[in-house]
């Protein structure tokens, strides 16, 4: 009985080291290619970055297994914090913006996530699920409200801003983090309707107008890390607007990690400049 509640303690563990390990490898290995090489570090620190991201994904591994983290917290919008959405990327769910959620509720803000769904799933059914779910929130204020989009989620916004152009109107502001706008070169050679939108060079990709176009009045904030291993390069999370640069954090500890939370809760409350 010991040996095996040893194993399943370590498992877990073992499988995500050996996803990081391999994740860090390839994005080494492109960085040399390209040019783009990954921060300079000691053997020592680089442990350190990967053992933030180990832990990342341990936390969402553990937040997808309980119950899943997606009511409304009810601490009302005020007149100057209007409600957030969270928008969750390829293989997640809404479990993965507990630390984010937590957070913005200390800070008394209204906060709201949507599960779009488990891969493999044809692209209009993310958007269909956004655009259920932002209608919902919508309904319930008569005012403006801000998004904030990890990964694939920041595409999923664009295409269904693209569909509805009347939910721009009602943005104030949009926060993407770890997005691959332009494209991630860890997409390439997987064969996956959602891999495809996100490969380098994806025709669907660049045919959707990024977001100071899609949104022209909203306050734009991209956020990318130059350790992300799963989307990369860094330049391609740019979304247009005001954009944070992040060291040492990998694509799960951006929104886990205190350092990664703590850049989101400034992006959606800092006076970024807005466009005229």
């Amino acid at each position: 009985m010991q040996l095996l509640l040893l194993a399943v303690v370590l498992a877990p563990l073992a499988w995500t080291w050996a996803f990081v390990l391999f994740t860090w490898s390839v994005r080494t290995q492109y960085g040399a290619r390209r040019d783009r090489p990954l921060p300079k570090r000691t053997l020592l620190a680089q442990i350190a970055v990967l053992w933030r991201e180990v832990v990342a994904l341990l936390h969402a591994q553990s937040w997808h297994l309980s119950l899943p983290f997606t009511a409304t917290h009810t601490k009302p919008a005020t007149p100057v914090d209007n409600p957030v959405l969270c928008v969750h990327g390829f293989t997640q769910d809404a479990s993965n913006w507990r630390r984010v959620r937590a957070a913005l509720h200390a800070r008394g803000r209204q906060v709201d996530a949507v599960s779009m769904g488990y891969p493999p799933r044809a692209i209009d059914r993310y958007v269909d699920a956004l655009e259920r779910r932002t209608d919902a929130l919508l309904a319930t204020t008569q005012g403006p409200i801000d998004v904030v989009c990890h990964s694939m989620g920041g595409v999923i916004l664009r295409l269904l801003l693209r569909k509805r152009p009347d939910i721009a109107a009602r943005l104030a502001r949009v926060v993407t983090v770890a997005t691959p706008h332009r494209g991630t070169a860890a997409a390439k050679g997987v064969l996956l309707a959602e891999t495809r939108l996100l490969a380098r060079g994806s025709d669907m990709l660049q045919m959707v107008p990024m977001l100071p176009k899609l949104a022209p009045h909203a306050l734009i904030v991209s956020i990318g890390s130059l350790d992300d291993a799963t989307v990369y390069p860094e330049p391609t999370t740019r979304a247009g607007g005001t954009h944070i640069t992040l060291i040492g954090l990998g694509h799960a500890a951006v929104i886990s990690d205190p350092e990664g939370v703590d850049a989101i809760v400034r992006a959606l409350h800092e006076p970024w400049i807005r466009p005229t």
